[in-house]
């Protein structure tokens, strides 16, 4: 062994017959350096015994195959150590072999050109199995490099990391938008390596909509810790997940990866109205985050396996960030007033909520009572103002979300256009220099540009849809009031006024819808 360090004479090995890897060689591609001796010692004395001079082809069997890799693998490193076809490895063959078996390891090819082309710290191969313990087709070789981007919810950054994965051919499950496939984290072991990778089909899922999904569910598993330190009857979490950039493909593509978890897949609630009464605890987790937030945030759209959520979804009170399925103030509002408190509630001490749709009906006409004997005619109930009140409300919310869901997804656009745009100034930087960062300046105050010309498209287009509707408000106002002046003389039977009124709203409808779509035409 230390005749392979340095410039040092060979080793002692019998004289070559075959044209393998000459002496010289093979001190060049083991690159054993000093400190490594005493360990690689042990490790052949381990394998062949203390005082041995070679290692036999049966104990090295048993030995590597406490590796863990493939026989094929392990047959292609022997092939390459065993250089003159003897049936043993001498010592320095030994460390050659340890050092390919390392490589596969750590999902790189076990090839002596690899080997010398290795240019960082050697990685330590493993011998922790058990003889005899691979029985799977798992083919460590079909390994490749990626880089995880994990989201810090504590300081709000991103941090990424360069890992080995191997991810299946095939997926186990399929969406309308992205199918999951089985993966494993070389870095890791045992049941924390499996992983499940969702990847977009073509064109489905924009990159920019990993990185929210995956800063939603982190966010959402440090609620689950406050929540869990009020000492509730079960506690909950959320998989542990991250964005994954595939480094070896074309293109570098992008998809998300969480924990695999077994088990029956079951959703405890939507980030609207609806949810699932038998389980107490998920609906009182989402009531928590509302109430414990300072009523900045909800987080709703639990499912997963038991109290392992995953995939949820949170609306902001500024209705910023989160994906497209933030439905801001709106989303809140409909869900609080849907939610029922339990006893998890009650435990927490939480504000009590009690659900409000049971209540809510549609709009309600009210029907005139019965007039004394001395009149004559219909009088109207007054709910006439009240109600066109509520259809002004319910124009306004209807297109205050519209216009939100056009913002998000401009806003959706602008930052998936910036990401490609400095992915391609990376690259080019990367081959052409400095001179490279003023072109990525300019796109950037190009973008910055643009993003303010947006921002005064939407103000003038808001304060335009204002104007009509108040418009449009005034003139069906005016319209109702005198109906019903007209309906209180008796003069309109309250068929008739059901039956205009409805097909007024028909046509407000109509004009509105109209009216959008010219809004549309102009804006393309």
């Amino acid at each position: 062994l230390q005749g392979m360090v340095g410039g040092a004479g060979a080793p002692s090995t019998p004289a070559r017959t075959t044209k393998w890897l000459s002496d010289d060689e093979l001190k060049r591609a083991v690159n054993l350096q000093l400190d490594e001796v005493e360990p690689f010692r042990k490790l052949f004395e381990q394998c062949a015994g203390v005082g041995q001079p070679v290692l036999h082809g049966t104990a090295a069997v048993a030995f590597f195959s406490r590796s863990g890799l493939p026989k094929d693998v392990l047959k292609r490193v022997w092939e390459t150590s065993d250089r003159e076809r003897k049936g043993h490895l001498t010592r320095s063959e030994f460390v050659l072999a340890a050092r390919l078996v390392a490589l596969a390891q750590v999902g790189m090819r076990a090839t002596v050109e690899q080997l010398m082309a290795y240019k960082q710290t050697f990685p330590v191969p493993k011998f922790e199995l058990p003889e005899n313990i691979y029985t799977d087709d798992f083919d460590i070789t079909e390994a490749e490099k990626a880089i995880k981007h994990e989201y810090d919810a504590n300081t709000g950054e991103w941090r990424r990391t360069l890992i080995n994965v191997i991810i299946e051919r095939a997926p186990f499950a399929e969406g309308a938008m992205r199918s999951a496939f089985h993966m494993r984290d070389l870095t890791a072991s045992g049941e924390e390596s499996h992983f499940v990778a969702k990847m977009a089909k073509a064109g489905a899922t924009q990159a920019v909509q990993y990185f929210d999904d995956v800063k939603m569910q982190t966010e959402a598993r440090k609620w689950a810790g406050e929540f869990n330190a009020k000492g509730v009857p079960k506690r909950v979490d959320f998989i542990s997940a991250y964005v994954m950039e595939l480094a070896d493909r074309p293109n570098r593509p992008i998809c998300g990866v969480e924990r695999f978890v077994p088990g029956e897949y079951v959703k405890y609630n939507n980030n609207w109205n609806w949810s699932d009464e038998r389980r107490n605890t998920p609906q009182a987790f989402s009531h928590f985050t509302w109430e414990a937030s300072g009523h900045t945030l909800l987080v709703c759209d639990i499912q997963g396996v038991a109290d392992m959520y995953t995939d949820p979804q949170i609306h902001s009170i500024d209705n910023k960030g989160y994906g497209q399925g933030n439905l801001g103030l709106r989303g809140i509002t409909t869900f609080v007033d849907s939610h029922t408190c339990n006893h998890i509630c009650r435990f927490l001490k939480l504000p009590a909520k009690r659900s409000k749709q049971q209540h809510q009906q549609g709009t309600i006409v009210q029907i005139p009572q019965a007039m004394p004997n001395n009149a004559n005619g219909t009088r109207a109930g007054g709910g006439g103002t009240v109600q066109i009140n509520n259809q002004i409300q319910k124009v306004r919310l209807e297109l205050q979300g519209q216009f939100d869901q056009r913002i998000q997804r401009m806003e959706a656009q602008a930052a998936h256009i910036l990401q490609q745009k400095l992915q391609a100034q990376r690259e080019s930087l990367a081959r052409h220099g400095n001179e490279e960062k003023m072109a990525i300046e300019h796109d950037r105050r190009v973008l910055e540009m643009e993003r303010k010309r947006l921002e005064e498209e939407r103000a003038k287009w808001l304060q335009e849809e204002r104007r009509k509707l108040a418009a449009q408000m005034d003139v069906k106002y005016e319209a109702e009031r005198l109906r019903l002046s007209r309906e209180a003389m008796g003069e309109v039977l309250l068929e008739d006024r059901l039956l205009q009124q409805h097909q007024e709203e028909e046509r407000m409808r109509k004009q509105q819808h109209q009216a959008h779509q010219q809004q549309q035409q102009q804006q393309q």
